[in-house]
């Protein structure tokens, strides 16, 4: 019900920007429709690429005579393109593009995006009522991973015509390769469309999410058919693009030509590599993607040094409990580095983010009866899910104990002790969605957060709390050298960050995480609620309310994906970082199969991300993961047949299987996934 409020809140907060923007210019979204939709073939586009002199519909062959070259003509007779215009004021190309770019040797990709001025003409409009995303955008050192690529023509496509996320290849009608890898062997990546009617435009989503810091070429051929089932010509301005030789008669020579010598390298490489011949690409576009993981990195490792020179403490300890499978829970004081800078990450020269000092935050501890499990034990360090605490952990605390396992628990970035009274504005500091580089942040910190009680564990070898009431027995409660994560909800979707990225760790449990905010925001139960909300309302008032809300969380992706488990998930397994080559990751997430808050999409998208194996007995089949059975070793998902979200709250069989799995660990160095209702 809190997750309500807030979507509905934030909703309105949408809906009266989206309202003034379209009161204070009342014929702006239609006079861009036009000149971005054509449909009609009216002279507003024709005169962007022409003088319309002989008011044709294509101009496949104007100034034919003039250029001399093949290139410049387009077998498709049609009046359905890719709209593809460099005119100053009329630009109207693909997004990402990296003539969306400058040089900036201050960047740690040396480029860094810039969409000051016009932009696109399916952009301008929506960067305009979404105005807080641009300046994000403008401080970007590259596109997203994980972000829609946006195509625009005149004409709906076929969609049956487009490829599926199997075995892409050149032979797809539309397909994204990787240009700066090994060019002998082209590497292509899988992608799922959609068709965007109000701004006319084709959305290319990544399946699995892009590398970072590398350079991406989405092509559209002419197999791509428009949904006549007739054919799409490339506009003017590509088929001078695509000309092999410059071509000073024409009119947009000095406008065009640096262009066509930046694509030329990449059409040679479509035809000697790929295998595409220049004349079938109706349209493309290559973009370089962002930095993803070097920011936690640095901070992982400055933490190791700030805890070697200054070894983290804790202190204030409060017995506030004891229980049944607990000699206490237990509150405490510590310092953790703090790394915002008015809410955001600031740089030095080398790219590496700088520390703010410390910020005095609480622990929560929760410690075995060791009359029941002999000391020391290894530690869990836990985070808690969104809206929630520290207070979280003395459930999770409780149950862990009897297995002979300390537990740990911090407040997140703007939750419990850290936060203001009022759930709302957590929520709303938290996803911080005017603000999206203090978005990504909150993530960033709270990782942070998670990696430095890591060391504050490691420097409580002496600590000798149990038992309570005798004041410690002379014995070392903890074992340091053995430390796993957990986490629930929000705080698994950290721990999939985590993963990536903490070298210490190398166990983890996820109790319903998810993955990919796209589909938390679009087809979670709360989300699907405000998009029904949504497009009643654009029916209602014909507004393009919730296609041009679509199109601003394509962009808005872009600064918050450093937040995602998605960006991160191809450094878990394919792509281990440097230093992580060797490291294992044991990941068992314990998923709610129709997961009521989250939702099954993002919750199954995690499992695909990962690869996680699905072990039987399957609830509903995840899309392109091994299937095996239990006993499992390995990375796996198993699902709860339950839409409770709450999993460990209400489903007591994920304590067995946890426990079960984290006692293998502790024991046997291999932890081993159990059916917990075979037991």
């Amino acid at each position: 019900m809190r997750n309500t409020i807030l979507l509905l809140l934030a909703l309105l907060g949408l809906i009266l920007m989206i309202s003034a923007c379209q009161s204070d210019d009342d014929d702006a979204a239609a006079d861009d429709d036009v000149a971005a939709d054509d449909d009609d073939n009216d002279d507003n586009d024709d005169s962007v690429d022409d003088d319309d002199d002989d008011d044709d519909d294509d101009n496949d062959n104007d100034n034919d005579d003039d250029d001399n070259d093949d290139n410049d003509i387009d077998p498709c007779d049609s009046s359905h393109e890719w709209l593809y215009d460099l005119t100053p004021g009329q630009r109207n190309i693909p997004f990402p593009n990296n003539l969306f770019t400058v040089a900036d040797s201050s960047s740690a990709t040396g480029r860094r995006v810039d969409l000051s001025g016009q932009t696109s003409l399916f952009l301008d409009e929506i960067l305009k009522i979404f105005f807080f995303v641009r300046p994000a955008l403008n401080q970007m050192e590259g596109f997203g991973v994980t972000s829609a690529m946006l195509v625009p023509t005149n004409a709906e496509p076929d969609m049956e015509t487009l490829p599926d996320t199997a075995d892409p290849g050149a032979a797809d009608s539309v397909f994204l390769v990787r240009y700066d890898g090994d060019k002998t062997t082209p590497e292509f990546m899988p992608l799922e469309f959609e068709w965007r009617p109000d701004q006319q435009v084709l959305a290319a989503l990544p399946y699995r999410p892009l590398l970072q810091n590398s350079t991406y070429l989405l092509v559209v051929t002419d197999s791509l058919l428009p949904s006549d089932s007739t054919c799409y010509a490339a506009s003017d301005h590509f088929r001078y693009l695509r000309r092999l030789e410059a071509n000073p008669a024409n009119p947009d020579y000095d406008l065009l030509e640096p262009t066509r010598q930046e694509f030329a390298p990449l059409f040679a490489f479509l035809e000697e590599q790929v295998g595409v011949s220049r004349d079938r690409v109706v349209d493309a576009t290559l973009f370089s993607t962002q930095w993803v993981t070097p920011d936690l990195e640095s901070i992982r490792d400055q933490l190791k040094v700030i805890a070697a020179e200054d070894p983290p403490t804790i202190s204030g300890w409060e017995l506030l409990e004891d229980g049944a499978t607990t000699d206490g829970i237990w509150d405490a004081t510590y310092d953790t580095v703090n790394w915002f800078w008015d809410g955001q990450l600031k740089f030095d020269d080398d790219h590496a983010p700088l520390p703010n000092g410390y910020e005095t935050i609480k622990a929560r501890v929760i410690l075995p009866d060791p009359t029941i499990y002999p000391q020391p034990w290894p530690a869990i360090v836990f985070m808690h899910g969104i809206f929630s605490s520290r207070h979280e952990t003395d459930e999770v605390g409780r149950q862990l104990a009897s297995y002979g396992f300390a537990v740990f628990g911090f407040d997140a970035v703007y939750q419990g002790d850290r936060g203001p009274d009022s759930v709302i504005e957590q929520g709303l500091r938290f996803f911080n969605f005017l603000q999206p580089l203090k978005w990504r942040a909150n993530f960033q910190q709270d990782v942070s957060d998670e990696m430095w009680l890591g060391h504050l564990i490691q420097n409580l070898a002496d600590l000798d709390l149990a038992p309570h009431a005798s004041g410690g027995d002379g014995i070392p409660d903890l074992d340091t050298t053995r430390i796993a994560f957990m986490g629930h909800s929000m705080g698994a979707i950290h721990g999939g960050i985590a993963a990536a990225i903490d070298d210490e760790k190398d166990v983890y449990v996820f109790n319903a995480g998810a993955a990919d905010y796209r589909d938390l925001a679009l087809y979670s139960p709360n989300g699907e609620m405000v998009i029904n909300i949504i497009e009643t309302l654009s029916n209602l008032f014909h507004w393009e309310l919730y296609s041009q809300l679509l199109m601003a969380v394509d962009l808005l992706l872009i600064p918050v994906e450093l937040g995602d488990p998605m960006a991160y998930a191809p450094y878990v397994f394919d792509h281990p970082l440097d230093g992580l080559e060797d490291k294992p990751r044991r990941i068992l997430h314990q998923m709610a199969a129709y997961d009521a808050t989250l939702g099954s999409v993002s919750s199954g998208r995690l499992c695909t991300l990962f690869n996680l194996t699905q072990l039987e007995p399957v609830v509903w089949r995840l899309p392109d993961v091994p299937l095996g059975q239990t006993p499992f070793f390995g990375p796996a998902v198993y699902q709860y047949d339950t839409d409770i979200h709450e999993l460990w709250y209400d489903v007591p069989e994920t304590h067995l299987q946890a426990g079960h799995y984290l006692s293998t660990w502790r024991d046997n160095d291999e932890p081993e996934i159990i059916d917990p209702y075979s037991r």
